[in-house]
């Protein structure tokens, strides 16, 4: 079933009525007052992220994944949960080399979602609210519609060709009756996206990981070349990560610095270059009793694949472009890592960097995140040491 977009032209930033009235990048609805009043920080972070995934759909949503930050201020402890895409059962390293343009676009880009299997994991152990509550803002701005800010038009100026081309379904949100694309002040509605996540909202994750929206999705995903399968989403798992320092790992980098002089730069390893995207996103909540969320979410760069899933509204990711690929001579490209070499089931190398930061006492000075790729860490790194400077 085609969703269409309705588009309309509007003299003034759209205004919905309660409980959900939204501006691009912004919530400000008596929903999301509820959220923090009565709910925890991951409930705030989980009906956000779900909001924005319709506001900025360009950026992130149901068919990407995240990393989010957790600080508990009572145990003082922290958690990150790891919902990033992994790489289907079916990948493999020389999957693009015939085809490497195919490598960040269409069906056979798309790594598994991990968004929802992510969210679900937080509310699980952390999430106070019903889970259904948190998706009613989302749904209604889904299903009324939300305006077109800067970002969105920017977006779709910048894919314009990819949006009018009738065979990626983005048209069928993103144009107007009369087949024009959208632009910044109009209405833009996601029926087919509602029915998704309300099936979600009263069915849990498994509603989007085996049944019918699984199916429906995989076989979106298959019909732009895509090579997902019903199993590759019922095995997805969202994890809790590890600490990413450890004594070898310092030991190894040590070993490589001499005070005495300077290296070449291929004598620190492998130059990593991460793609130069726009579809990421960033969400940061600070709960009265001192807890704290930071996530960062992302479909790769913007729109994802390109395509729309018709059957079920979803964009789906790009991520697979986070491995690194072999050329058609069976040769690795130069940014070749062990880290980023493709394998099924694994998760790609990430830029991004949901950041908490405390002080002594154990009290929230700064929750922090961004997007751009490669720079988002040195962005962060840069807004932690002014703040402390």
């Amino acid at each position: 079933m085609a969703e269409h977009s309705r588009a309309s032209a509007a003299t003034a930033p759209c205004v919905y009525g309660p409980p959900v009235t939204v501006q691009p990048g912004r919530l400000r609805t008596q929903a999301r007052r509820d959220v923090l009043v009565n709910g925890s920080a991951v409930d705030a972070a989980i009906a956000t992220l779900l909001c924005l995934g319709v506001v900025h759909p360009q950026s992130l949503g149901l068919g990407g994944g995240f990393l989010m930050t957790v600080y508990n201020k009572s145990t003082g402890t922290s958690q990150v949960i790891d919902a990033r895409e992994t790489a289907p059962l079916a990948a493999s390293e020389d999957m693009f080399a015939e085809n490497p343009e195919l490598y960040t676009m269409g069906g056979i880009s798309v790594a598994v979602p991990g968004e929802i299997r992510g969210l679900w994991e937080a509310h699980q152990r952390y999430g106070q609210l019903p889970w259904s509550d948190l998706f009613r803002p989302a749904i209604r701005l889904a299903e009324e519609g939300t305006c077109v800010g800067t970002h969105l038009a920017r977006a779709l100026r910048t894919r314009k060709d990819v949006v009018l081309d009738r065979k990626n379904g983005l048209c069928d949100v993103f144009c107007d009756e009369d087949g024009a694309m959208v632009r910044e002040n109009m209405t833009v509605k996601r029926p087919q996206l509602a029915k998704t996540l309300l099936a979600v909202a009263t069915g849990g994750a498994d509603a989007f990981y085996t049944g019918e929206i699984a199916k429906n999705l995989v076989k979106d995903i298959r019909e732009q070349g895509g090579i997902i399968s019903e199993q590759d989403l019922l095995n997805y798992r969202a994890e809790y990560t590890k600490k990413m320092a450890s004594k070898e790992f310092a030991d190894e980098l040590r070993r490589k610095i001499d005070d005495t002089r300077m290296f070449d730069i291929s004598h620190y390893g492998p130059a990593v270059a991460f793609p130069d995207v726009g579809g990421t996103s960033h969400v940061s909540v600070l709960g009265p009793n001192g807890d704290a969320v930071s996530a960062t979410s992302s479909i790769g760069r913007y729109f994802g694949a390109r395509f729309r899933s018709p059957s079920t509204g979803v964009i789906p990711n790009s991520h697979m472009e986070l491995f690194t690929k072999r050329n058609s001579d069976g040769t690795r490209g130069r940014s070749w890592s062990p880290g980023r070499e493709l394998q099924p089931g694994k998760r790609g190398m990430t830029a991004l960097s949901p950041t908490i930061v405390l002080d002594r006492s154990g009290d929230v000075r700064l929750v922090i995140g961004g997007s751009g790729g490669v720079r988002i860490a040195t962005a962060l790194t840069d807004v932690s040491a002014l703040d402390f400077t």
